[in-house]
């Protein structure tokens, strides 16, 4: 690499005090963050951070939710291994419908 393509300093010091005033500086861009999946995904299932952050809650109280819904949920890996756990959609739109108030 070339030291004459690096940022100088003091390119770098005017973009992180544009980050840090809430302004985006002109050489970043707004979709350089690596998406999880494409937009039009379909998604079938959500795991239990998805729901978390989702509902807003705690990852336990996420638990504590479908122990209690009696929901069903769909374990991928080993028989009582700590895998990831994947609650269907239809299972949370029904939690949603049982849980939350509509005002």
């Amino acid at each position: 690499m070339d030291v004459k393509s690096l940022p100088s300093y003091h390119d770098i010091f005017k973009a992180r005090m544009a980050i840090k005033q809430g302004k985006v500086p002109p050489a970043v861009r707004q979709d350089s963050k690596p998406q999880p999946h494409p937009p039009s995904a379909r998604k079938d299932f959500l795991t239990i951070p998805e729901l978390a952050e989702r509902w807003r809650i705690a990852r336990p109280t996420v638990y504590n939710w479908l122990k209690a819904t009696g929901a069903s949920v769909f374990c991928p890996g080993p028989r009582g291994g700590r895998g990831r756990k994947l609650v269907p959609i239809g299972e949370v739109l029904k939690i949603e419908r049982q849980q939350f108030k509509r005002l």
